[in-house]
């Protein structure tokens, strides 16, 4: 699988030897356990900016002050040019780099790392082997046969070294990471097809006939779970299934690897009765994600597992959209707890309230759950992730672009929208909270028209060469080449309801339509993905002088109507995104806006990026396939020849043919 990723090019204010010192030191320490006084005063004196985008986050190549918590990804999708930058630590896995996050930028978008691991596997052969019932409940055990090539290649995933704190530690001990194997996913869905057929090791007592019924597949992701016997144990919890809405998929049992073997007490406990006590290596468990369940370290070693689950298709469900309330409340909580980690109780129990209504059909009424008070440049709101309240004194579309903003912990100046907020839990009503609310312009509107001037008229000006007064913004080749190009930004921009520019968070009012008690979001769809190259006589060519005049962060969600309603002085809006009937998607692009400049011919053809205006000097073409490579999740491409067929290249014909100047 591979990341989503943006690139930025800054100016370093250090050394890369320095950089790099730091970022090898901090992988010294991390292997040996130690800790380092001196090494984390280095690093929290370092500020620099993340320099590209994995997976929607600002990502650096070494640790800092901001940027602290370690993420795995395939450097293929970088710009070449930054690929050696990235530290690749894990001498298992060398295709995996690492960079450095800031968890602040969390969303429930990228809370997990999923690490690809496809292709560690190679030809992986498993099959079931004898098999055990625990008592009436729907818990089976199995030994899983493999060759001992396949048994060590599946215990070297604990040495890669990959794991990590989850972020819901204080309900679950140990260390965990997740990964993504379709090779270990099918040798375990042809192992279980086999294993619960008629006359296969599991075909007794109709368990094989109950699995098999709609059957599709395992799932390809995997959780691989660490606990030293002085952990912490897993305390008890609900799995939360897996559900496909496109495909009608979902998951019903939770398929269990022990890779190593022990004694707990007990090691797996199903609606408070034991079921492991001592395990056998390469000991394989289902179980009915009915049930609650917990585990604990074993009291004689290493306890490493593997979790997944069997994926069923099944086209007769319903819906219950307070199921997707509690789950969309435990999800911003989560987000939520790495400001407060008091929050972080409140948001498994909702998991669990979540997980378990799926198959009891009832949602647990609860006494009291924490609201959170935020305040965003003197503007104060209320939410728990499903509801938000808003003074009445602002605008309801306003208050809808600024739940949106909160609600995908959107950027704003460079930093998440919720690191930017003062937040605190509050068990006061929300009315009583805003009360005597006066109005404050955190949120404003933008005439999207003032980003693109109309051109100059053309004169007859050969080229630099040949006019020593040489005026770029009335050249006919720049010209057609500035009008396609601001095309290509309306095209992107126009249709977002909401934008950031610099430190201001702006909304087109025409996208939001207020209809009764809803409102409605309106987003075109992304474009085709685009890309661009070009070249031009000596002394500079087209995209040399149309540069960069903006850049315009759109946010375009895909997001079912708002439902709102006037309580008192406030606004109610409640933003279901999680319902069953609703496939969520989230596009937020970074548009450049074209203009015209004079460009000294000496740098016409390359670019100074470490110089303090470096970023100001980009060609416009360079910014916008950079746009292209993260719609097309690649690596961008050099911009090398005028003439070059390339997507971006024919969107930009089309527009000059239709003469949208």
């Amino acid at each position: 699988m591979k990341s989503k990723t943006t690139t930025k090019v800054t100016k370093e204010t250090r050394p890369k030897t320095e950089y790099a010192a730091l970022r090898d030191r901090f992988f010294e320490l991390s292997a040996s356990k130690q800790r380092d006084a001196k090494f984390l005063e280095q690093v929290e004196a370092l500020e620099t900016p993340g320099i590209a985008r994995v997976d929607g986050l600002p990502v650096s190549a070494w640790p800092t002050k901001r940027f602290k918590a370690v993420r795995f990804f395939d450097p293929d999708v970088l710009d070449p040019k930054l690929r050696d930058v990235f530290a690749r630590p894990l001498p298992h896995v060398p295709h995996l780099a690492a960079a450095f996050i800031d968890p602040a930028d969390l969303s429930f978008r990228n809370f997990e790392n999923i690490v690809g691991l496809d292709g560690f596997f190679g030809e992986t052969k498993l099959s079931l082997g004898s098999r055990s019932r625990f008592g009436k409940k729907d818990v089976y055990a199995f030994s899983l046969d493999a060759s001992d090539e396949v048994k060590a290649r599946l215990l070297q995933l604990d040495s890669l070294d990959l794991y990590a704190t989850p972020l819901n530690r204080g309900s679950r001990g140990g260390q965990r990471f997740i990964f993504h194997s379709a090779e270990l996913a099918d040798a375990l869905t042809v192992a279980v097809k086999q294993g619960l057929q008629p006359g296969g090791a599991a075909s007794t007592h109709g368990l094989g006939k109950s699995l098999l019924g709609g059957f599709v597949h395992v799932n390809p992701v995997f959780r691989c779970n660490r606990f030293e016997p002085d952990d912490e144990k897993f305390h008890q919890h609900f799995d939360t299934p897996y559900f496909d809405p496109a495909r009608k998929h979902v998951s019903r049992w939770t398929l269990l690897l022990y890779l190593t073997g022990g004694t707990g007490e007990p090691s797996l406990s199903v609606e408070g009765e034991e079921v492991l006590g001592k395990v056998a290596p390469f000991t394989a468990v289902v179980l009915n994600q009915k049930y609650a369940h917990e585990g604990s370290p074993y009291v004689d070693g290493r306890k490493v597992f593997l979790r997944t689950e069997l994926i069923f298709e099944e086209t007769d469900l319903e819906h219950d959209p307070r199921i997707a309330q509690t789950f969309a409340k435990a999800v911003y909580l989560t987000g939520e707890s790495v400001f407060a980690p008091e929050l972080e109780r409140f948001a498994e129990a909702a998991y669990n309230r979540a997980a378990a209504s799926h198959w009891r059909a009832k949602v647990p009424d609860v006494k009291s759950e924490p609201l959170l008070h935020k305040r965003f440049r003197g503007l104060s709101f209320v939410t728990n992730g499903y509801d938000w309240w808003f003074p009445a004194v602002m605008d309801v579309k306003e208050a809808a672009a600024l739940a949106l903003v909160d609600f995908f912990n959107a950027e704003v100046a460079g930093k998440p929208f919720r690191a930017q907020c003062e937040s605190k839990p509050t068990t006061a009503a929300p009315p009583e909270v805003l009360k005597n609310a006066k109005p404050v312009d955190a949120v404003g509107t933008l005439d999207k028209a003032l980003l693109f001037p109309a051109p100059e008229e053309p004169n007859d000006a050969c080229c630099p060469f040949h006019a020593p007064n040489f005026d770029p913004t009335r050249h006919t080749e720049v010209l057609d080449l500035y009008c396609a190009a601001q095309t290509f930004a309306r095209e992107r921009i126009f249709p977002a309801p909401v934008m950031v520019m610099g430190e201001e968070v702006l909304l087109d009012p025409s996208r939001f339509v207020v209809e009764a008690d809803r409102v409605h979001v309106l987003s075109d769809k992304r474009l085709a993905p685009v890309n661009f190259a070009a070249c031009w006589n000596y002394g500079g060519s087209p995209e040399a002088y149309v540069g960069v005049e903006a850049r315009v962060t759109t946010l375009q969600p895909l997001v079912p109507p708002m439902l709102f309603s006037r309580e008192g002085d406030t606004w109610h809006l409640r933003l279901d995104f999680f319902r069953n009937d609703w496939l969520v998607k989230n596009q937020v692009e970074q548009v450049p806006v074209p203009s015209i400049g004079a460009v000294d011919p000496n740098d016409a053809e390359e670019w100074d990026w470490d110089s303090e205006d470096g970023e100001a000097q980009q060609s416009w073409l360079d910014a916008a396939q950079k746009v292209e490579a993260k719609v097309r999740k690649s690596a961008p491409k050099a911009n090398t020849w005028w003439g070059a067929d390339s997507p971006l290249l024919r969107e930009l014909n089309s527009y000059r043919r239709l003469g949208q100047r």
